[in-house]
Parts: structure tokens; sequence; C-alpha cells
């Protein structure tokens, strides 16, 4: 079972060998959207000749067609298990312990900090919001200290915060406090923030990447946004922000998609095993 196009493309070649089957899952944006000549007909020859490709999302599922053809790839999604949400006392001792006004709305990111993520598009779109709202990035990157320097620039510094790289169970504390989730990506084949964004109750706002089609119903829970499109974003994130009662709205319908939408790792383990035992047939 390789988890990477190239991974797959050697077992393949090895295959006379060691005669086993070969399933393929396909987690990598960048070759499922390859351009360079040469290594597309490589994925191309591994992506045909697999006994089982598997994707993620449907929208990886839409690319890998769209880029290699006539392919037939089943999806199964990545688990993520029920989280834990912070009550309201804890949600109140943490905003203060972040410094933030205990009445302040929270849009968080999550994510490494580079340029197919586009957090300097949300810094611009965040900066131009009015009300007492606060901005959570976390995560770590060659894009840190420009982006550091852009929040200064915007004049948003003091209501930014960047708290680098944080262990994973803690950044549910900071999904506790937040109101919103953003993710402005250019490319992602899922993004496991996603899940655990809906399964905090999150309303989300998107680029069309990865799982956000899969979880985000336009205008229920969430909003698809053109990718590198400052006014989408700014409209958006302004419309939730400043009406309370759509807020609310979105965040119950959130919790409530959560219970159809997401699967456990033992259901997404139970999926592959139904996969394994049909190759050994």
């Amino acid at each position: 079972h390789a988890n990477w196009g190239l991974t797959a493309f050697f077992a393949l070649l090895s295959k006379p060998i060691h005669k086993k089957k070969i399933i393929l899952t396909e987690r990598s944006s960048q070759l499922i959207g390859m351009k360079n000549g040469f290594i597309k007909k490589l994925l191309n020859y591994t992506y045909t000749n697999v006994d089982k490709l598997v994707v993620i999302s449907n929208y990886a599922k839409n690319e890998i067609i769209s880029n290699y053809g006539n392919l037939k790839p089943i999806i199964i999604t990545n688990g993520v298990e029920p989280i834990k949400t912070l009550n309201k006392d804890n949600r109140l001792k943490f905003k203060a312990k972040l410094g933030m006004p205990l009445n302040s709305k929270v849009v968080l990111f999550v994510g490494r900090l580079t340029s197919i993520k586009c957090v300097d598009s949300l810094l611009k779109s965040f900066a131009d919001l009015k009300g007492k709202n606060y901005l959570i990035i976390i995560g770590d990157g060659e894009d840190y200290g420009k982006l550091n320097t852009l929040a200064s620039n915007l004049g948003v510094k003091d209501k930014v915060i960047f708290t680098g790289n944080v262990k994973h169970e803690d950044v549910y504390s900071y999904m506790g406090v937040s109101d919103v989730f953003v993710l402005p990506s250019l490319m992602e084949t899922g993004g496991n923030v996603l899940l655990e964004a809906l399964a905090s109750g999150l309303p989300i706002i998107s680029t069309k990447v990865g799982w956000a089609e899969d979880l985000v119903k336009e205008g229920y829970n969430g909003f698809i946004v053109r990718k590198n499109n400052l006014n989408d974003l700014k409209n958006r994130l302004g419309l939730l922000l400043n009406n309370n009662t759509l807020l609310s709205k979105f965040k119950n319908n959130s919790v409530n998609l959560a219970k159809t939408k997401l699967i456990t790792w033992k259901q997404c383990a139970k999926l592959y095993e139904k996969e394994y035992k049909a190759l050994l047939e």
C-alpha cells in the first residue's frame, strides 16, 4: 500500500519479483496536478497500472481524472475522531489568556505558512474588516517572517496572533475559541484541518480545494470563495462576523453536518480492509 504515486511506481517496477497486489492512495496535490511531462508520464503509467487507485476527496478525484484521463479512482476520506469542544467558561478563560476581549470574534487559520496557502490574502482581507475581530494563525514555514511583516504594514499586528507550531491536541483549544475557520489555499488534496474544523462545529470559508466541496454547504455552514480573491474573502468574513444570528446558525449547521459527513479512523480502516479483501479474492 503506497501513499505517494512515485512510491507506487517503484513498487510496480519490482512487481515481477514480489508479485503482490498494489493499492495506491494518492495524497499529493502536486502529483495529482503535475504538469512536468516526464514525471506525468511516469505517474500516468502508475495510476493506470496499480490494482486499486484511491483518492481522498471528490476534488482530488475530479483533478486526477482531468489531468490524467480515463481513470477510475475510488474515494476513501481520512478519519477524524470526535472533538470535545471547550465549554463557555474554558472558552472565556482561553480568550483571556490570549489577551483578546471576551466579546471579540475570532478567525482561525491552521497550516504551513507557504505561498500556496495564500495566508497573505487572508491577512489583507482581515485588515479591511471592522469590529473587535482577531485572527489566529497556527503554523510555521518559509513565509512566517514575511507574514508577520505584512501584518505590521497593514496595521493589524495587535489583532493577529502568530502561534508558530503547536501540539496537535492544542489546536483544538484554539478551534474552541474561534468563530470561523478559513482555508484560502491554492491547492489541497484534502486538508485534515477542514475535517477538524467541521468536527469542532466551526463555519468554514474555503477556496475550492480538497474536502471543501464535500464539507462546505454553500450558505448553510460556510462559503466557497474564489482563489486569491480578496473581495470574496472579505465579504464572506464580514457577513459572518457582523451577523451573530447567521454565525450561530452556521455553527449549528456545521455540528449537524459533521454527524453525516465525517468518519472515524476506525471506519476509515474498515473501508480499506474491504478493498484489501477484494484484491485478495
